[in-house]
């Protein structure tokens, strides 16, 4: 079996290329722990020195040792088998006590202190437990390091079968200055995310606010791939009786202060500069902040910081879009944009007007030719089912599915009732056994739920893989119902004989599907350019495989397969006098037109360019 190791980074310094990363070094990222401890925006004393503080690291242990001595004076754990040892002089009295980390017979580790008396020492004590192993995994080190004169750093590192994705393992500060105690635990959680952000933390301790305590500061940093220098930001935990509190000025402080410098760089014509920093603005935004909605970050059992709106992220994302509206990435402008209309991000009255004006910016990548049809009544859309449009094989009439099925005839723009049958707009294999009911979320990752054809919930067959993913944290499992609901973004296209034709972004996945709609195997991604597998029931994919449609508030992106592989994005230049949202779309088989519901009405539009080679 190949195994990939996952190594400890004894300097503190924790970095790690987040991009598709299963099961790598944990490098967490700190933010303040919501539970229990609180925030802080209180004055500041004048900060004291911090004396110079060499660091010690603990020492490794074989498995199975209970007993080990420190300075000459044995120490044994009974029934359990210390795995680190870090001497270190925690009542002040000159000579050396010990934190450890030790694993009972059931593998469960934990944190302990033993105090010394005289020359001997009293019977270990349990601070805490350390965190929870992944499944199948198995650990290749407990670590301690002393770091500063009140703190000391617990982790383990984990080696796993190829294929396992390994749990994100919280860092755990320990407080040494007075009596000791467990005061957090940070994670970062590895981003699957192509292109991600570096991600590199580290801990450090200094009386920030003058009441003769070290307080723990972690210093974050997020570099775009695309910017060699990293920004730092600081986030500082005052060390309190009660527990750590954050000085929630961060954030939000240093985000604002790298703006700034992001649109002095912008006026200077710096554009791939200003690109790169307002990314990384947005970066640190979105994996510290729970308003962002994709926090990676976990303090205890909180996810994410509560920064509050944010608009230093607000005026980040503003610069993203029209960077991208410049170069009619019509669905990178879309994507943030949306995420701006988050009530975690604040714009401003300048910011509003520069978004407005950049989406209006956008423009179709072809000239299109617009047909009105007539007013048509569908089924509201699901990520599970049909479209409720459809295009015959010559293109020459669309029928449209729903309670009173019709076809629309495009030459003669007339229409007329549509046979028996057309209302059924569930997706079925070839033989009409199974059905899909859902796209939902598991504790293995996101799945296709398969029922029998008549697709009633008692004919639950199966739970078929999309794609792999750790549950959310602190989550359960078997999922909550409102966790399951999940669906990913992910969209059904339809069920070829090779399996079920899954869609997300601008990536297709086949599940492929045995006769007793069982999953034969996982999820497979198509390559960029490839037609799906065919046939498949015509709607938002055509038949053949060769194209698909998804559409947005702002247009439709169409993507077609090789030899001309591309994605388009389309929409008629009336869009804007168009009333209502979309309710349906469907591309025909040689990708020239596109049929879609608007505020209940039909229209089909023509690309006003030369056919398509397939």
């Amino acid at each position: 079996m190949n195994l990939r190791r996952l190594f400890f980074l004894g300097t503190l310094s924790l970095a790690a290329l987040t991009a598709g990363c299963s099961s790598c070094e944990p490098t967490p990222v700190p933010f303040q722990s919501e539970a229990g401890h609180s925030e802080t925006n209180a004055q500041q004393n004048t900060p004291a020195a911090t004396p110079s503080f060499a660091a010690v690291d603990g020492n490794d242990l074989p498995e199975g040792t209970q007993t080990f001595s420190v300075e000459g004076s044995a120490v044994t754990v009974p029934g359990r088998s210390v795995r680190s040892v870090l001497p270190i002089d925690l009542d002040r009295d000159g000579d050396r006590d010990a934190v450890l980390v030790a694993v009972d017979a059931q593998g469960a580790a934990a944190l302990l202190v033993a105090s010394r008396e005289g020359t001997s020492f009293r019977a270990a004590t349990q601070l805490g437990a350390m965190p929870t192993t992944t499944p199948g995994c198995m650990v290749n080190r407990y670590a301690l390091r002393h770091f500063s004169a009140h703190f000391v750093l617990a982790t383990l590192t984990e080696t796993c079968p190829e294929g396992t994705m390994a749990m994100p393992q919280p860092y755990v500060i320990v407080s040494v200055g007075g009596t000791p105690s467990i005061r957090e635990r940070f994670t970062l959680i590895a981003s699957t995310r192509e292109g991600a952000e570096r991600a590199q933390i580290s801990f450090r301790a200094e009386d920030k606010d003058g009441d003769q305590n070290e307080d723990l500061l972690v210093d974050v940093q997020i570099t775009p791939v695309d910017l060699p220098d990293a920004a730092p930001l600081t986030l500082t935990y005052f060390d309190r009786p009660s527990g750590l509190a954050r000085d929630t000025h961060e954030p939000e402080a240093t985000l604002l202060r790298l703006m700034a410098e992001t649109r002095a760089r912008a006026h200077r014509n710096d554009a791939a500069f200003a690109a790169a920093a307002a990314r990384r603005v947005a970066a640190l935004h979105s994996t510290i902040c729970r308003e962002s909605g994709e926090s990676r970050l976990r303090v205890g059992d909180a996810i994410g910081l509560v920064c509050g709106a944010s608009a230093a992220a607000g005026s980040a994302g503003v610069t993203l879009v029209k960077i991208a509206a410049a170069s009619n990435s019509a669905r990178e402008a879309l994507t943030v944009a949306e995420r701006l209309a988050n009530p975690g991000y604040t714009l401003t009255r300048a910011d509003r007007t520069a978004l407005d004006a950049a989406m209006a910016q956008l423009h179709s990548d072809e000239d299109v030719r617009l047909i009105t049809g007539p007013s048509v009544s569908v089924v509201a859309p699901t990520e599970a089912r049909l479209s409720a449009l459809a295009f015959s094989a010559d293109g020459r009439s669309i029928l449209v599915r729903g309670t009173s099925p019709l076809t629309f005839d495009l030459e003669t723009q007339t229409a007329s009732a549509a046979d028996a049958g057309a209302e059924d707009i569930r997706i079925y294999d070839v033989s009409h056994t199974f059905s899909i009911a859902d796209i939902h979320r598991n504790c293995e990752g996101y799945a296709l739920g398969i029922v029998r054809g008549d697709g009633l919930a008692v004919g639950a067959v199966a739970d078929a893989l999309i794609f792999p993913a750790p549950p959310p944290q602190g989550a359960a499992c078997p999922l909550s119902r409102a966790l399951r609901q999940d669906d990913g973004d992910f969209i059904v296209l339809g069920w070829a004989p090779q399996g079920v034709v899954v869609t997300r972004d601008d990536k297709t996945y086949v599940v492929p599907i045995g006769e007793n709609g069982q999953p034969l195997g996982p999820a497979s991604q198509l390559a960029q350019g490839m037609p799906a597998p065919a046939p498949l029931t015509p709607g938002a994919v055509s038949a053949n495989g060769h194209a698909y449609v998804t559409a947005s508030s702002i247009g439709f992106f169409v993507t077609i397969a090789a030899p001309n592989a591309r994605r388009l994005f389309l929409r008629p230049s009336e869009w804007s006098s168009l009333p209502g949202e979309v309710s349906a779309a469907a591309v025909s088989e040689d990708a020239m037109q596109v049929a879609f519901v608007k505020g209940g009405k039909l229209y089909v539009f023509t690309r006003q360019s030369a056919g398509e080679t397939h």
